[in-house]
């Protein structure tokens, strides 16, 4: 059987050979490498902006040294405040932004040989599975608008 990487676009649907593992993640790396070239689908990502209420602008703004100094059980509780804004929703998304934007970066800078070979491995136990990494990448941005594809097997009848 043949298998069919199939893009769901904007404007349409591309068709790419994914008959082979090796052609498969050679079909991934061009899909990813032309987003990119495009400069309009992926770009680095910004640490956002957060809006703190007066009281956690207080308490941000502290210095180390002033937490450092105030009593146990005040200090304690700073801390805790701290951590608990600064892991916020809005900077655990921007991590991973940043992580998948900075592996990707990494990927294409490879030359296309050596790209393709990437692989890395998903799951765990007997749930673990090899992937090419353009593939895990892109598989990682299925789910945004128009970046989504899949993989269709092609069967050739017999006659």
């Amino acid at each position: 059987m043949t298998s069919v990487l199939v893009t769901n676009e904007k404007y349409g649907q591309s068709y790419y050979d994914a008959s082979t593992p090796e052609l498969l993640a050679a079909s991934a790396l061009t899909i990813l490498r032309s987003r990119f070239e495009d400069g309009y689908w992926y770009y680095e990502p910004e640490l956002p902006e957060v809006h703190y209420t007066d009281e956690q602008k207080g308490i941000m703004n502290l210095t180390d040294e002033e937490v450092a100094a105030l009593p146990a059980v005040l200090r304690e509780s700073t801390e805790k405040k701290r951590a608990t804004l600064l892991s916020n929703r809005v900077n655990r998304e921007y991590e991973l932004d940043k992580q998948w934007y900075d592996s990707m970066v990494a990927l294409l800078a490879l030359p296309n040989e050596e790209a393709v070979k990437q692989t890395v491995v998903r799951g765990r136990n007997r749930y673990a599975r090899t992937l090419p990494a353009a593939l895990d990448l892109l598989e990682q941005r299925n789910d945004y608008q128009y970046e989504g594809f899949e993989i269709f097997e092609v069967i050739t009848p017999k006659i």
